[in-house]
């Protein structure tokens, strides 16, 4: 079915038509959007003009009228990431899928500017919407009201995964997901971890993500007939400052053709390796190497 409507990039031009789309969130906003004081034109090029915003994203109905915001804006602590700072659709077009088209063009954004990583805030009684944002990626971090991280941009930069979406492009269509209206939490070999899969008759892409480390932690991939896994591994998730702790690595190659992998690992602030990583491996075909 056709789409109606598009999803632009905001102007200035658009202000005194986006002061009544913001007026109508009024309706639909837990206390209210506005807070008491209407918008009007020069309250929304106040807001919107001048900017720290990676993209404002706005939606429009066949007639140019604004009927969605979506703003994407840089992370306040982490470099890597962004985050959601609003999102919202006008009351008459709720249930129009505006909403998810704003957010796929916003992870699309995220992408293209090398954002690895897409955060969003919202109150624990939206539940109406949290099918939408685990579909679309976001993973509601455990012990957080509600907290939600989405690794897509980063999966679709990664060269492995790079490859598989070369054949798979719609990631949308191939993500799988249990859509469950509760916190995330997975525990995988004793780490939290947060996984994404995705499924196109046989050809398979799993990739794990360290939900401390905010990183990927392991990558399994099947590809007309051959697999690649590496996963890594510490020994405990609880670190403590002066205790010694491990990670290992274990990489598995069932291809028809060895494979070179090149390890950079990157110790922070305050952490040694008492032990030199390899700066690459080659994995034989067949074979599975570990390295602890």
């Amino acid at each position: 079915m056709e789409e109606k409507g598009e999803i632009t990039v905001y102007g200035s031009s658009m202000a005194k038509k986006i002061a009544g789309m913001f007026n109508a969130f009024n309706e639909i906003w837990p206390g209210g959007f506005t807070g008491g004081i209407p918008y009007d034109e020069n309250r929304v090029h106040d807001m919107l003009d001048k900017t720290s915003a990676i993209v404002d994203l706005i939606a429009v109905d066949p007639e140019e009228n604004p009927i969605g915001y979506c703003g994407l804006y840089p992370h306040w602590r982490d470099k890597n990431a962004a985050h959601i700072s609003i999102l919202g659709v006008h009351p008459k077009v709720i249930g129009q899928k505006f909403g998810k088209r704003l957010l796929l063009k916003a992870l699309e954004v995220a992408k293209e500017k090398g954002i690895f990583r897409v955060d969003l805030h919202t109150w624990s009684g939206n539940m109406e919407a949290m099918p939408l944002y685990k579909k679309i990626g976001l993973f509601w971090v455990p012990e957080t009201s509600v907290y939600m991280q989405d690794y897509i941009p980063g999966i679709l930069q990664n060269p492995l995964a790079k490859e598989w979406f070369e054949k798979h492009p719609d990631w949308y269509s191939c993500f799988q997901r249990k859509l469950k209206q509760a916190p995330d939490k997975e525990i995988n070999d004793g780490m939290e971890v947060f996984t994404y899969d995705f499924e196109v008759g046989e050809d398979k892409l799993s990739m794990e993500v360290d939900r401390y480390g905010w990183g990927f932690s392991g990558i399994e991939r099947i590809l007309d007939g051959n697999k690649i896994s590496i996963k890594s591994r510490l020994e405990s998730h609880h670190i403590v400052m002066g205790i010694e702790n491990s990670l290992s690595f274990t990489i598995e190659n069932i291809s028809e053709s060895d494979v070179e992998l090149k390890l950079a690992v990157v110790p922070f602030k305050g952490l040694k390796w008492l032990e030199d990583f390899p700066s690459s491996i080659i994995i034989e075909k067949g074979e599975t190497v570990s390295n602890r």
